[in-house]
């Protein structure tokens, strides 16, 4: 019985879900198209944003705690990386804008959702990619938004944080801009995995892994901030740094293979 509860769970949730993103996607593309005035259009959507996200995370049995203080925009952010829900813990606190693989955005509804709400596309195997990034993220930073940059590169089981690769902070490194630090960190209760329910990683499918997760009642997600941020002249030096604050407070996930 119970185990039949979790799979109507799971439909239940699943099925709002797939309203929830394809009503958002239709608010925001009725507002890009009919709200001639910038700021008015960016506060459409941040608003749209903030309640797609909130009822994200109550579909999905998030059950969110905040550690530190976030950053105030215009910020840099970075954190360690756990899976597509990092996406909606960091959003849940901070009206932010993602740099995100480009395979994302052919992701159906997900990815024109990603589109609309300005993510951030980059090949990651195309360094030449990297100059046209940071030209675009130094214009997002200009305009005072904030940005969210997952250094690792990929997505990991919990069990350790891997190396900060530090092509995406050249631009903040070159202009002394400040940058802050986040780490993640998911739990749920036994005998649940959170390395395999809810962190996403390896050759895990989407939409397999997220039924997975949307079975169980609820879980634990915690994000906590760093203290100072960071200057360096150095894109490398900055890079290390920042892996050290996140270590700072990194606490392996449950279930995660060993490092």
């Amino acid at each position: 019985m119970r185990a039949l509860l979790s799979h109507v769970r799971a439909i239940l949730r699943l099925s709002g879900i797939l309203l929830t993103a394809l009503g958002a996607t239709l608010m925001l593309v009725a507002c890009l198209l009919l709200t001639p005035f910038p700021r008015l259009r960016a506060a459409a959507v941040s608003r749209i944003m903030d309640t797609t996200v909130a009822i994200g995370c109550f579909l999905t049995g998030m059950r969110l705690s905040v550690e530190g203080r976030p950053p105030a925009p215009p910020f840099v952010l970075v954190a360690n990386h756990l899976g597509y829900m990092d996406i909606l813990l960091i959003r849940r606190v901070l009206r932010t804008r993602f740099v995100s693989k480009a395979e994302i955005a052919n992701w159906p509804l997900f990815g024109a959702l990603a589109r609309l709400t300005g993510t951030v596309f980059i090949e990651r195997r195309n360094k030449r990619d990297l100059s046209r990034i940071n030209r675009t993220l130094d214009g997002v930073w200009n305009d005072g938004s904030g940005v969210t940059i997952f250094p690792e590169g990929t997505s990991g089981s919990g069990g350790s944080v891997g190396r900060f690769h530090g092509g995406l902070l050249e631009v903040p490194a070159r202009s002394g801009r400040p940058v802050h630090a986040a780490t993640l960190w998911y739990a749920t209760k036994p005998p649940a995995n959170a390395s395999l329910t809810v962190c996403w990683w390896g050759d895990m499918t989407f939409m397999d892994h997220l039924y997975r997760l949307l079975r169980m009642p609820h879980f634990d997600a915690r994000i906590t901030f760093s203290d100072q941020p960071l200057i360096r002249a150095s894109r490398k030096a900055l890079a290390e740094d920042l892996k050290a604050q996140v270590l700072r407070s990194f606490r392996p996930v449950d279930g995660a293979p060993a490092a």
